[in-house]
């Protein structure tokens, strides 16, 4: 599936079971993304709890909690992963876009977003 996002076109691969859904952003996949993995494992960011910014970790758990999708950085293959967190419920269409516009906008414009 493609996701429109402040980086341009995100592919992602999506795997699906009776309740769990997933859409994984591999950097294979999406080469123009390097910043942002650099940036994620530079601030050792592996999820929502990971975040030191307290003004970032309340918009992610915004959207978490609006789209119902939860976010996991894996290092083995460089990857961001979004899951259900309702079986068979969570907005991939906006969650994702919202999730990485946001780390966009953190990486671009940190005053908005981490202070």
């Amino acid at each position: 599936m493609e996701f429109d996002t402040l980086f341009g076109k995100v592919v992602t691969r999506e795997v699906a079971t009776s309740l769990q859904r997933s859409h994984s952003v591999l950097l294979k996949d999406n080469m123009h993304l390097k910043p942002l993995f650099e940036w994620l494992r530079n601030l050792n960011i592996r999820s929502v709890e990971d975040v030191k910014s307290s003004k970032l970790a309340e918009m992610m758990k915004q959207i978490k909690f609006n789209r119902e999708l939860k976010f996991e950085v894996d290092e083995t293959v460089p990857m961001l992963v979004f899951r259900n967190i309702i079986p068979l419920q969570g907005d991939f269409q906006k969650g994702v876009s919202e999730y990485i516009n946001l780390f966009y906008k953190a990486m671009y414009s940190p005053t908005d977003v981490m202070l």
